[in-house]
């Protein structure tokens, strides 16, 4: 009598890659149940792969899940130690993407097990307590079982605090979306307090020789400076009249969104003015989505741009931003004065929601804004934040580019003389970092250095700001031209 195969090996090369996206979704949307409750994920998976014409009931999918990822471990492990030669295989890569983060497999836990690590949400009187499961000890436990929860290092996921060791973690944040359902938050799980004690110094490089030349071509002159004011003041985006440009500068905490708004307007202005309230706190001092008419000079129209600043990525445990919320943002149904919360997501019932909006209430462009002085010190985890910011903001054809801010702070030859920017051999190699940071080409990013403590104006330092402007408006209109209305002409009557 043939000896039955296990359900993982019959499975196909499309099959299991069908399986992973699923996953990844899922991971995407931290989707995680506690291990009595386990087979309903499979179970899902399981009806999701039958869509697809994929048949696998949820003990195959398991099996299968629990396959990989011993394989996956095996490799992590085999290439952590130090000498080994690196190995790969088939499905690496896939599970990397999807399993690299979690503590289990990336070391940061204080259990090595291998198996499925699930978080189980218990609720407790003041806060939301976790417990780290492994999936196949999981079903061995008794339901009288009393045992405290160990203490762990607690993943970051999508949150911008540092992992450490947590006890009293604070509630998991929900949101809801049209297309997503959603639990995660981009805002902090750890209090403001504990992230100033567990801030990591970081010792900047010692100075190294300057570049001969500027790897990009700059003018810093009041021709200059004259010439782009006047591009920005007429700029008008193609092909549809009436409307501005919309552009929404997003990025953590503190890392300058609301500088550059007040640096910009500063420009046109002739003198420092501070338009979007600035502030220092380790919490996002912009509470609301607020946009930004930028005025031109003195007896002049309002310029053709519009910039929009919201709270911060990080921004504290009552007020943290949603993937779904900025999608809302973006899609431009958030009404302006929007204020968010995680545990009330933009929706139907929300006072002033935009219902059907118009190409004039939506974002045609989005910067993303990180501080130089903080690039190697942000969490690990910020990255696969932002890279599936991008994907989901790519998917409605929204050009992104980024702004990297505080380079005066890893560079004291640019502190003195802004000109010096491109001569920065520190500022080069921090604006790859940031490009890496944001999984997008170095070709994007540009460097800007906002007014802070300054009570005059800097030509050079207004050139800078003026060429990030102009970056912008590039790529924001090639939404516009993406867009354009099709015009068919009139018919000609041939009397036929």
């Amino acid at each position: 009598m043939a000896t039955r195969k296990k359900s993982w090996e019959r499975w196909g090369d499309e099959e299991v890659s069908a399986l992973l996206s699923i996953c990844s979704e899922d991971e995407n949307q931290q989707l995680r149940l506690k291990p009595g409750h386990n087979s309903k994920v499979y179970e899902r998976y399981s009806v999701k792969l039958r869509e697809m014409g994929i048949f696998h009931d949820a003990s195959a999918c398991r099996d299968k899940m629990k396959k990989l990822k011993q394989d996956y471990k095996k490799t992590k492990d085999h290439n952590n130690k130090w000498g080994n030669d690196q190995k790969s295989s088939k499905w690496y890569d896939r599970l990397d993407a999807l399993l690299g983060h979690r503590p289990s497999f990336s070391g940061t836990a204080s259990t090595t097990n291998s198996g499925t690590l699930v978080w189980e949400a218990a609720e407790t009187k003041d806060s939301v307590a976790c417990e780290l499961y492994d999936d196949d000890e999981a079903g061995g436990r008794g339901s009288g079982a009393a045992e405290e929860p160990s203490v762990i290092e607690r993943p970051v996921g999508f949150s911008f605090g540092l992992a450490q060791a947590v006890k009293d973690p604070t509630p998991a944040a929900f949101a809801i979306a049209e297309d997503i359902i959603s639990p995660f938050t981009l805002c902090s799980n750890v209090s403001s307090t504990e992230k100033e004690k567990n801030t990591p110094t970081y010792t900047f490089p010692a100075p190294q020789p300057k570049l001969e030349s500027q790897w990009r071509e700059m003018e810093w002159t009041e021709e200059q400076k004259a010439s782009l004011m006047k591009t920005i003041s007429s700029y008008r985006p193609s092909c549809h009249e009436g409307t501005q440009a919309r552009v929404l500068l997003l990025g953590p905490v503190g890392s300058g969104k609301s500088s550059f708004i007040s640096s910009v307007q500063s420009v046109f202005n002739g003198r420092v003015t501070n338009r979007a309230m600035v502030g220092t706190s380790s919490t996002s001092f912009t509470k609301k989505l607020q946009s930004f008419n930028i005025h031109g000079q003195k007896g002049e129209d309002p310029t053709g741009l519009v910039l929009c600043d919201i709270v911060g990525l990080g921004g504290g445990e009552m007020t943290g931003l949603t993937l779904h919320d900025v999608l809302s943002v973006i899609k431009g149904h958030a009404p302006e004065g929007q204020k968010f919360s995680p545990d009330q997501p933009v929706g139907c019932e929300t006072v002033g929601y935009i219902k059907k909006p118009g190409l004039k209430d939506k974002i045609h462009c989005v910067a993303f804004v990180v501080d130089a002085s903080k690039i190697l010190t942000y969490p690990k985890d910020l990255s696969t934040t932002f890279r599936l910011l991008r994907k989901h903001i790519s998917d409605l054809d929204i050009h992104q580019v980024a702004l990297l801010t505080q380079i005066d702070l890893i560079c004291p030859e640019t502190a003195k003389d802004v000109t010096q920017v491109y001569k920065s051999r520190i500022i080069q190699d921090m604006m790859n970092k940031a490009g890496d940071l944001l999984g997008m080409s170095t070709s994007y990013v540009v460097p800007v250095k906002n007014y802070s403590s300054e009570l005059d104006l800097n030509v050079n330092n207004d050139v800078l700001l003026l060429r990030a402007v102009d970056h912008i408006l590039q790529y924001t209109d090639l939404y516009f031209q993406d867009n354009a209305p099709q015009h068919t002409g009139p018919k000609n009557d041939l009397g036929v």
